[in-house]
């Protein structure tokens, strides 16, 4: 074997060994799946603007929370993949309802000290009158990480990023839906 040839050979050796020893570190994400569920809770209090009702909301669904963490047991990454699916509806009318959903990823990144949230907040249709409620796109915040063993953070400050509508959900005009 040429002089060349064992020194490739060498290297080769030493990078698989140091692959391997990365990889056998490299712990694999946590993934949870948490389904969640609600009847007759408080959505918005339309009856703190003038109206004479506040909405309800019923609501299923589930979160998937997937939780990476470094070879000290830090979490540099939690991700939840969020589906749920509700309906609206007026506390003196629970006939009157609106069903919406929204797919949602959120991202608390403890390496970039980001929070992102992803897809779609809020989407309501009202059958002849089309969307009436859309939060969607992309916003970041960033985070004050408060500890890292617990996945404990503070969101601070104004948004870092914002892509798509993001009205903000008291901006939506809810009590208008019923109306």
């Amino acid at each position: 074997m040429s002089q060349h040839a064992r020194w490739i050979s060498a290297v080769a050796t030493a990078l698989l060994l140091l692959l391997s020893a990365a990889a056998a570190h490299a712990a694999k994400p946590d993934r949870e799946v948490v389904p969640f569920e609600g009847a007759g809770f408080l959505f918005f209090p339309c009856s703190e603007f003038g109206y004479d009702f506040d909405i309800l909301v019923d609501f299923f669904g589930s979160d998937t929370v997937t939780t990476w963490r470094d070879a000290e047991g830090n979490i540099t990454r939690i991700k939840v993949h969020d589906y749920g699916t509700g309906t609206i509806y007026p506390d003196t009318d629970p006939t009157n309802r609106e069903t919406g959903s929204g797919p949602l990823n959120i991202t608390i990144d403890f390496l970039k000290e980001t929070y992102t949230v992803s897809g779609q907040e809020n989407h309501n249709n009202v059958p002849g009158e089309g969307r009436v409620a859309h939060q969607s796109g992309t916003i970041t915040f960033r985070i004050e990480v408060l500890d890292r063993q617990t996945g404990d953070f503070d969101v601070v400050g104004d948004p870092l990023h914002v892509g798509g509508p993001h009205p903000g959900f008291v901006n939506i005009p809810w009590c208008e839906i019923f109306v």
